[in-house]
C-alpha cells in the first residue's frame, strides 16, 4: 500500500528552463501593472483634493467657504 504511483514525483525539481520562463513571465506582468497601478494611485489623489483636507481646522473652513462666524 505504500507505493507511490511514477507519474507522481513530487520530490522532483523543475527543469532550470522553465523556472527562467516562469520568472520572465512574472516580471512582464509586474510591469505591465505597474502603469495601471500609478494611475489610480494619481486618480486617488485627485479626489482627495476636496474640502476635506482642511477639516482639522475651522478657520480653513469658515475661509474657503466664505462663512462668517
Amino acid at each position: 500500500m505504500d507505493v507511490i504511483p511514477a507519474d507522481r514525483d513530487y520530490a522532483s525539481a523543475p527543469d532550470p528552463a522553465v523556472v527562467d520562463c516562469v520568472l520572465c513571465e512574472n516580471e512582464a506582468l509586474r510591469k505591465e501593472i505597474l502603469q495601471p497601478r500609478q494611475q489610480v494611485e494619481e486618480l486617488t489623489m485627485r479626489q482627495q483634493f476636496g474640502i476635506h483636507r482642511f477639516a482639522g481646522s475651522d478657520r480653513d473652513i469658515r475661509f474657503f467657504t466664505n462663512s462668517k462666524q
